[in-house]
C-alpha cells in the first residue's frame, strides 16, 4: 500500500482536535506523518497536542491566516504519494484511511476523493459535494434549496432539485462529481504540487471547489465515495454572520476567477449570491 500523510487544521478547537486525534490513533493503517497546523489559537491547543500526542508534528501560525493557507503549510511538510486533509472536528473510523487509499489505488483516474460527511444529529451534510459549478445551475439550485426550506416535505421539489443540487440524492451511491468540500478528502500529492496547492486568495470556503475544478481541467476525476463515513462535530470558531460574509466573498472570487469573463450571466450570478447568503444565515 502506498504511503500517505495527514494534514489536520485547527483554530480554537482544542477539544474537537483532541477527539479527532484520538480517533486517528485507532486507525487500522497508520499515516507516515500527521501534521497539525494551528491557526493562532488562544485556547491551549498547542499545550494539549504536545502533552498528549507526541506522534504529531505541530506547527502554529504566528497570526490567523485561515484554513487555506494552513492546509498549504501542512502539505509542504509531507512527501508521500497521498495527502488526506482533515478539519479538527472530523471523527474518522478505524477503516477510513485504508478505504480511502485503496480507492485511490484502484481508480488511477481519480485526483480527489471525498467521503460521506455526517454532522451531529443529521443524516447528511448540505453542500457536501456538487455538480460542475456554473452560474445558471448554481443559481437555480440555491433557489430550489430556498423553496425546500419552506416546503421540506415536497418530494417533487426534491426530485427536481437533483438536476441542480446534490442535497437530496441517494447518499449511498458512488458518484463522479464536480467538487467536494475540504473537511475530509484525499488527493494525490504529485497533482497537488503541480497545481501549487490551494489558492490562498480563498481565506475560507470555495478553496475545495476551486482545487477540484483545476484538477478536472488536468484530466483527472473527482469522486464522492460513500463507503467511507466520517462524523463532523461542527466546531465552528467563527460566528454564523462572519462565515456568511466569508462565503459571499469567496463565492464572488470563485466565479470571477473561473466564469465571470467567460459565460456568466450577471443576473443569475447576483441571484445566486443573494440566495446563498440568505440560506446560510437562516440555515
Amino acid at each position: 500500500m502506498s504511503s500517505f500523510s495527514l494534514v489536520v487544521i485547527s483554530y480554537n478547537g482544542r477539544e474537537f482536535l483532541r477527539k479527532c486525534l484520538k480517533n486517528i490513533e485507532k486507525s487500522v493503517i497508520k499515516p507516515h506523518k500527521i501534521v497539525v497546523v494551528d491557526d493562532f489559537s488562544n485556547d491551549g491547543t498547542e499545550e494539549m497536542v504536545k502533552n498528549e500526542f507526541s506522534f504529531v508534528e505541530f506547527i502554529r501560525n504566528d497570526k490567523n491566516l485561515g484554513p487555506t493557507v494552513s492546509r498549504n503549510k501542512g502539505a509542504k511538510l509531507v512527501g508521500d504519494e497521498y495527502i488526506i486533509f482533515l478539519d479538527n472536528d472530523v471523527l474518522v473510523e478505524p477503516e477510513t484511511f485504508k478505504k480511502m487509499v485503496d480507492f485511490m489505488e484502484n481508480k488511477t483516474e481519480a485526483g480527489i476523493v471525498g467521503v460521506k460527511i455526517v454532522p451531529e444529529g443529521k443524516e447528511k451534510m448540505e453542500w457536501n459535494i456538487g455538480y460542475d459549478p456554473n452560474n445558471f445551475r448554481e443559481a437555480i439550485g440555491y433557489f430550489i434549496g430556498f423553496l425546500l426550506k419552506i416546503f421540506p416535505q415536497s418530494q417533487w421539489l426534491k426530485n427536481f432539485s437533483m438536476k441542480f443540487i446534490l442535497n437530496y440524492w441517494n447518499y449511498d451511491k458512488l458518484l463522479e462529481v464536480g467538487w467536494v468540500i475540504e473537511s475530509c478528502f484525499i488527493i494525490r500529492k504529485e497533482i497537488f504540487n503541480k497545481l501549487e496547492g490551494f489558492d490562498e486568495r480563498f481565506f475560507m470556503y470555495y478553496e475545495g471547489p476551486d482545487l477540484c475544478l483545476r484538477i478536472r481541467q488536468r484530466g483527472y476525476k473527482v469522486y464522492f465515495y460513500p463507503e467511507v463515513r466520517v462524523d463532523v462535530l461542527e466546531g465552528h470558531a467563527h460566528s454564523k454572520l462572519k462565515r456568511s460574509l466569508f462565503l459571499l466573498k469567496t463565492k464572488y472570487l470563485f466565479y470571477q476567477k473561473h466564469y465571470f469573463y467567460k459565460k456568466s450571466n450577471p443576473i443569475l450570478f447576483g441571484l445566486g449570491k443573494i440566495i446563498s447568503g440568505i440560506l446560510y444565515l437562516i440555515g
